[in-house]
This record gives structure tokens, sequence and C-alpha cells, in this order.
């Protein structure tokens, strides 16, 4: 279910960017979105909107004019006591295997985060790499600002770098 629900959100993004419409609705999703993200996201006075799965998308203008999106989800993980939630924002897309050196860039790029990691979905041809933050879902707003911001810059640095574009 993780997996497909990862798939559910590329999917979306990419289906955004191409200017198409890609849905696929969780069994059992919040439609409303988590109340505890919503309550973080109003106040830090950010702009939102909950997309049919409950999930928060989040546009940010980042330096020189540049726009990044990420999705924080409703769902979430157990792990052990410690209940996890996922902030997730695509850099890269590619429409065949990302090649070896993105792959190494993004590998190395991940070493180098406090926060986060770089993951490559994929729905058989299309393959986008998000950087992905994995964080308490206690609704902390310190803690939730602070990995949506490491989120956001992470992927659109990344996306600058191996494409010069602003497509997410």
């Amino acid at each position: 279910m993780k997996r497909t629900l990862r798939f559910a959100i590329v999917s979306a993004m990419t289906a955004l960017i191409a200017l198409s419409q890609i849905a696929s609705a969780q069994p059992g999703a919040n439609k409303a979105g988590d109340p505890r993200v919503k309550t973080v996201l109003d106040k830090l006075g950010l702009k939102y909107e909950v997309n049919q799965d409950g999930d928060f998308k989040v546009g940010m203008e980042m330096q020189n004019g540049r726009t990044q999106l990420a999705w924080i989800n409703s769902q979430t993980e157990k792990l052990g006591n410690i209940e996890i939630r996922e902030i997730i924002s695509p850099g890269y897309r590619s429409n065949g295997a990302i090649p070896e050196k993105v792959a190494n860039q993004l590998l190395a790029d991940s070493a180098q985060k406090k926060l986060g990691a770089w993951q490559v979905m994929s729905n058989g041809t299309t393959h986008v790499a998000v950087f992905v933050a994995k964080i308490e879902s206690n609704g902390n707003p310190a803690v939730m600002e602070a990995a949506l911001r490491l989120v956001l810059y992470s992927a659109d640095e990344m996306e600058k770098a191996l494409t010069g574009k602003d497509d997410f």
C-alpha cells in the first residue's frame, strides 16, 4: 500500500506538470486531510491544497523566482510506537531509467543530508526522483517546517543542477 500511495503521488505530480490528470484514491484516506498537518500549515501561514487522497500540496517560491512543489502525506505509517509521515518533492524526471550519472549524483547528495534522501518512483516508463523526508507525525510545527523547507530546497536545487528547468 505504501508503494501504491507513492506511485499515486508521483503520478499526480507528473500529470500536473504534463497537464494531464492521473488520479488514484486510497481506500480509507481522509479526504479532508490530516487535521494535524492543516493546523501546522495554517500556523505557518503557508498556502496549500488538499488533493482527493487527503494529501497536502504545498507550493513555495524559491530564490531567483523559481518555484517548487511538495506533498505532505496525510496517511502515516507506524514504526513501533512512532507514527511517521512523509514529505515529498520531485527533482528529476526521466522517460526511461534514471541515467547512471544522475543516480550517482542523487546518491551522493543523499549522503550529505541530515534528514531525508532521494528515492526513485516509476510507473514503468516515467521515472521520477523525489526527495523524501520522514518525520514524526506529532504535529510539531518547527519540525514540520524545517523538514518541508529542506525537502523543497533540496529538490529545487537538484532540479536546477540537473536540468536547469523549473518544471516542479
